[in-house]
């Protein structure tokens, strides 16, 4: 709020808050299509059978890579982006002065920087990714066993995992956005030489506890960006979900409940039996074609088979 009423202060209006609203679109859409392309793709190869429950392991295996693409692709428009954002912090001889995103992009490839933190940008995304899939999905589906068919679980489902995957996320963050900005020093030289060069440098002289320092400057921004991941991925969930009702998307059919000679009822959306029921699909689907336990038609069900 302090950081918001200083933006207000310095006039321009709304406008002030929408800088560089171009180079946002363009870096959204560059990296919301390489993330999502990659992801499916990893977990397409990984998870070859779309009826067999993906393991979380193999839901991370997917996210990392992906998360890796997704940062070198889109590096060069996270650096313009980034700049574009900054560029009032600086005094007049300091600044870039891109007149527009295109303006950018261009200035940042003459000067050899367009990948400049590529690596942290990767480990950003893939951090983000990977810890956040595997518990959302965990977490979402053991709420919705207690508190059913209500918008709760996704809510709760969704906070979980964006404050796990900020916190995770926050570190590879701060060390990308120092290597996006910095400036070269009077005699040429750059603060930072790479990401290992800069947390090095970020825990021998901010992060010393003998200097009343911490490690608290690689989680500035925190609550800013768990926002800004929970607002993203609920208001996803929700679009994606009236789309699939408006279109009548129907879900992979399954039995819901079955039984076995022990005597007990297994339900897929009890906690308690979820993991029984898991195993024994990824048992089945990953035998022979005689072993499966869904036809093509989805309609054998497990106690059928």
């Amino acid at each position: 709020m302090k950081i918001f009423s200083e933006i207000s202060a310095q006039g321009g209006g709304m406008k002030k808050f929408f800088t560089s609203f171009e180079g946002f679109a363009a870096r959204t859409l560059m990296y919301t299509t390489a993330r999502t392309s990659a992801f499916l793709y990893f977990y397409d190869w990984i998870n070859k059978d779309p009826r067999r429950y993906a393991k979380p392991e193999k839901l991370f295996y997917a996210a990392v890579p992906a998360g890796i693409v997704a940062g070198f692709v889109t590096n060069p428009f996270e650096v313009v982006f980034t700049r574009m954002q900054v560029e009032d912090l600086y005094p007049k001889g300091y600044k870039r002065g891109y007149t527009s995103f295109y303006d950018g992009m261009i200035k940042t490839f003459q000067e050899g920087a367009a990948f400049r933190g590529a690596i942290c940008n990767s480990l950003r995304i893939a951090m983000l990714l990977g810890t956040m899939t595997g518990l959302h999905d965990w977490m979402k589906e053991n709420a919705y066993y207690f508190l059913g068919p209500s918008v709760i679980p996704m809510v709760t489902a969704t906070a979980l995992a964006a404050a796990v995957g900020t916190t995770a996320s926050m570190p590879f963050d701060a060390l990308r956005i120092r290597l996006y900005t910095q400036r070269a020093l009077p005699n040429g030289v750059f603060p930072y030489k790479n990401g290992v060069d800069a947390f090095t440098k970020i825990a021998q002289y901010e992060s010393a506890t003998k200097h009343s320092g911490s490690y608290n400057s690689l989680f500035a921004g925190w609550v800013t960006a768990f926002g800004r991941y929970f607002a993203v991925f609920l208001l996803s969930q929700l679009i994606l979900n009236r789309y699939q009702f408006s279109n009548a998307q129907p879900e992979i059919w399954a039995t819901a409940r079955y039984s076995f000679p022990t005597g007990l009822d297994f339900d897929i959306h009890d906690p308690y039996t979820m993991a029984f029921h898991k195993g024994l699909v990824s048992f089945y689907t990953e035998g022979p074609s005689e072993t499966k336990i869904y036809n093509t038609d989805t309609k054998t069900s497990i106690k059928h088979a």
